[in-house]
């Protein structure tokens, strides 16, 4: 009996080295060893008795799996090699090649938990694969992070500190649309990275990660297939070009005198992107794909430059000087700098994308679905999938009906038992309160009930200028991984009003604010522990997180009854649940607008169906990530609610949904199904 057990032993630390051969394989260059018998060599010696027997049985394997990883690694080109190369560094930690490297942002090893701390030290390769992963991740985000401006200013507040050296990162806008050959090479070396790691080795949020990786590699690879160039609308009157630029400067913080200049350097990069935005517009003229909402998105354009003397945007920039504390003849000097850059650059760019677009107007086909453009049905496929919508379209479609018709079944039991709620316009209901900021504390003094508890959030609250105000209720701008800073919320008074009181505002409030956005971005800050966890974010998580947790919101309030605030959620999920069906049937079934009048006629007027038609077309994604994410995210509720009955426990539940971040919904499912697990056990 003691003789089998130390076989067992033996055969298991054979099976752990070669569970991490793969991943021990990428520092061959690097160990010291010329040849590959040599590296052989050293794990040999490592070994003793029985176990050292049964290594030299499955030396040829060992030899040829070396073989195998170094053609993979050779054949890597391109940035990303580096990445790869990188991870065969040693960090000075005798006996690892991979080294434990620094924590990050948000959590360090002692922060794990208590029985995966002991889970480590009872296995070695365990530990050795996760703290290999861990340092892999590190040095990917740091591989993306320094060949692109935009995304290092909005990650990180201070790079250097991060490991990125910001002075070898060129200070550009990036690109329009991405480059083909880049994309696939940087999915297929992502793809090879990961298959250096054992999976069953790594821990439960690195076997997300990981997933979450290999899924974005899959699809990037997909989306630039050349059947489908041509097919993004880069003047949607959402999501726009013309958009972007005013979205990305109005928000643009300065952390350090080195970020003025640098967004000096940025404006005076915009002629550049409106070129390669333009570019890709007239390929998209010659190929007959050419279709927007032509009259929104040049008025939108006009509304820009109209505002020039009284520009919200340089008013923006203006006040983000101001906040770094300079000397003021410096602070006067980069103001200068920037008025300049504006005149010379920004507002040049705005008067030529309206030439250009005035020009090409008769090539320009009224938006009238993806669904009816050569390959768009696929493509809309990659779109709803690089949202974080891992299920088919088939199941999407069969979710948002359901959650249709629970809505309004919910709505007529309601009436039957209070028939005065048959006359009641759910969004004339008023919650009494006279300020922003009262709706703000008193969510903060309820969410504890219900959702764990997270350290103070301090925030700024602004109004949208109306040069800014889009299609929008409001929206919650995303920290930087080491913000430090007050959040920021922004809502958009030509929607809501100003009215603290009506529930519209209270609802977007909790959305944007607590238990929506600002309190996941807090949770975030609390218990992520990798910066690609915030990189990689997914649209339909975030935004049905906020929409789930908003209907929480709205019970907390005291001045209407349960039955009034229920009447009301069930009466805006119905509309908007609507709204995303009505966005799939046309982008995805390439319902014509004569096919949609006749379906919702019984909705709309007429003038409005065809305002929704145009709309929808026009933003191909709009209305689906926050309601197929809520009506997700209460599925998974009513699921682990009948599977635990009693033992359901809302707060535990709540942070099975957070705990990974804004991933994948099936990464999601999976950490609620570990939930269950555990609760009943």
């Amino acid at each position: 009996m003691s003789r089998n057990k130390t076989s067992g032993r033996y055969r298991g630390m054979v099976a752990r080295v070669l569970s991490v051969l793969m991943v021990l394989s990428m520092a061959l260059q690097l160990t010291g060893c010329a040849e590959l018998t040599d590296a052989a060599d050293l794990i040999e010696q490592q070994l003793e008795g029985e176990a050292s027997e049964q290594f030299k049985e499955l030396r040829p394997q060992v030899e040829e799996a070396f073989r195998q990883v170094q053609e993979t690694v050779e054949g890597l080109q391109g940035p990303l090699k580096d990445l790869v190369d990188s991870i065969m560094e040693q960090t000075g930690r005798e006996g690892n090649p991979f080294g434990t490297g620094r924590p990050f942002s948000g959590g360090s090893e002692e922060e794990k938990p208590a029985e995966e701390q002991k889970g480590d030290e009872q296995d070695p390769a365990r530990k050795e694969m996760q703290d290999a992963f861990r340092d892999f991740l590190e040095k990917y985000v740091k591989t993306i992070v320094s060949r692109d401006y935009s995304t290092m200013h909005w990650l990180y507040t201070d790079p250097e500190a991060a490991g990125i050296d910001r002075a070898s990162v060129e200070v550009t806008l990036g690109e329009v649309i991405a480059d083909p050959a880049q994309t696939v090479h940087d999915a297929q070396v992502v793809k090879k990275a990961l298959s250096l790691f054992n999976y069953d080795l790594l821990d439960t949020e690195q076997q997300g990660i990981y997933d979450a990786l290999l899924h974005d590699a899959e699809r990037s690879e997909k989306a630039v297939e050349d059947r489908f160039f041509g097919l993004d609308n880069i003047w949607s009157s959402s999501g726009g070009v013309h958009q972007v630029l005013v979205s990305h400067f109005s928000e643009y913080y300065l952390y350090s005198e080195q970020d003025v200049i640098d967004l000096v350097t940025l404006i005076r990069d915009i002629p550049r992107f409106v070129d390669e935005a333009l570019s890709y517009t007239k390929q998209q003229a010659d190929k007959g794909l050419l279709s927007f909402d032509y009259d929104t998105a040049t008025s939108d354009i006009l509304a820009v430059l109209d505002a020039q003397e009284d520009s919200a945007v340089l008013a923006a920039l203006m006040d983000s000087v101001d906040r770094l504390g300079l000397p003021a003849e410096k602070a006067q000097e980069y103001k200068t700098q920037i008025r300049a850059a504006m005149e010379e650059c920004f507002y040049p760019s705005y008067e030529r994308m309206a030439q250009e677009l005035t020009s090409l107007k008769d090539k320009v086909t009224p938006p009238a679905g993806l669904a009816n453009l050569p390959a768009g049905k696929e493509y809309y496929e990659l779109i709803l999938a690089d949202t974080g919508i891992t299920d088919d379209v088939e199941t999407v479609r069969s979710v948002l009906v359901k959650g249709m018709d629970d809505a309004m079944k919910d709505m007529q039991k309601l009436i039957a038992r209070e028939s005065d709620l048959v006359y009641l316009d759910p969004f004339t209901l008023k919650t009494g309160y006279q300020s922003i900021e009262e709706i703000l504390a008193d969510l903060e003094a309820s969410y504890a009930v219900s959702f764990p508890q997270v350290g103070k959030m301090n925030y700024e609250l602004d109004a949208i200028s109306d040069e800014r105000a889009a299609d929008f209720s409001a929206y919650f701008v995303i920290p930087p991984v080491d913000n430090r800073m007050d959040y920021r919320i922004r809502y958009n008074a030509n929607y809501l009003g100003t009215d603290a009181g009506g529930i519209d505002m209270f609802q977007t409030i909790s959305h944007e604010g607590i238990p929506g956005h600002m309190y996941q971005a807090q949770y975030n800050r609390e218990h992520l522990h990798y910066d690609i966890q915030y990189m990689n974010a997914k649209l339909t998580f975030s935004e049905g997180w906020a929409t789930y947790a908003q209907a929480h919101g709205l019970t907390w309030i005291k001045s209407l009854s349960p039955a009034q605030v229920r009447f009301f959620t069930d009466y805006n999920t119905y509309l908007n649940t609507m709204g995303a069906l009505m966005e799939l049937e046309i982008n995805y079934d390439g319902a014509t607008l004569d096919q949609f009048k006749s379906k919702y006629s019984v909705f709309m007027f007429e003038d409005a169906l065809e305002e929704t038609y145009r709309h929808l077309a026009d933003n191909v994604i709009y209305y689906m990530p926050y309601l197929y994410g809520y009506h997700k995210l209460t599925d998974l509720r009513e699921k682990a609610e009948k599977a635990l009955g009693k033992q359901f426990d809302e707060t535990a539940f709540h942070n099975a949904l957070l705990i990974a971040g804004s991933t994948d919904l099936d990464i999601v499912e999976r950490n609620v199904d570990a939930y269950i697990s555990a609760a009943k056990k």
